[in-house]
């Protein structure tokens, strides 16, 4: 059977007779790498701030800026620092930026990391809530989207009166959420710092 031949609407065709469309790409690329190499020396200063109650292993960690072009149809890149991907114990606070849609930070925990954080992290979910932190509630942890089905607010968790060990003992994992907008983006460092801040003094106490 022939192929139907490929059409191309009018705005597709004007993408792609325009070089600099392509070009405008790449450099918002490079600069999106240079904003999250930014961010590590902050995200460090923090995490050398709460060093009581975290492994070791986690401050040997280096960081990783990964990238990719079709989460849900849009380019993204993420870095992971501190990061420690075991089978299953996964301890990682990453940050995302997903193109067209905005930045994210989330602490993501598994495994034993998990079993250790989630009594003082359920002890501290009204300063979660006060700051507009977000759980995920989706079963799969490697979920990154900003909608209902995948992550809600903290305050929203609070008052239906669900639980962090309930959500734990069916998904196997927690991850904690936090969204900015790319009109934030001049500040996005600072902010990252202050959300990692927020997170690390949580699971730092003892």
């Amino acid at each position: 059977m022939e192929k139907p031949k490929v059409k191309f609407e009018k705005d597709e065709l004007a993408l792609l007779i325009q070089p600099e469309f392509f070009l405008t790409k790449k450099r918002l690329g490079v600069k999106i790498n240079d904003l999250l190499t930014q961010c590590i020396p902050i995200i460090q200063e923090k995490l050398e701030a709460n060093s009581s109650n975290l492994q070791q292993k986690i401050f040997n960690s280096q960081p990783k800026i990964s990238r990719g072009e079709n989460y849900l149809n849009f380019p993204w890149q993420i870095l992971d620092y501190p990061r420690d991907f075991g089978k299953e114990d996964i301890f990682a606070l990453r940050t995302l930026c997903w193109f067209g849609n905005g930045f994210s930070l989330s602490l993501h925990l598994s495994g034993d990391y998990a079993k250790k954080y989630i009594d003082v992290i359920a002890a501290n979910l009204s300063i979660l809530s006060k700051n507009n932190f977000y759980i995920c509630i989706h079963s799969d942890p490697f979920q990154h989207h900003f909608e209902e089905d995948n992550i809600i607010k903290c305050s929203d968790f609070v008052q239906a009166g669900s639980s962090l060990h309930w959500l734990l003992e069916n998904n196997k994992f927690i991850k904690i959420v936090k969204l900015f907008s790319f009109d934030e983006i001049d500040s996005i460092p600072e902010k990252i710092g202050e959300a990692s801040r927020i997170l690390l003094n949580i699971i730092s106490a003892k």
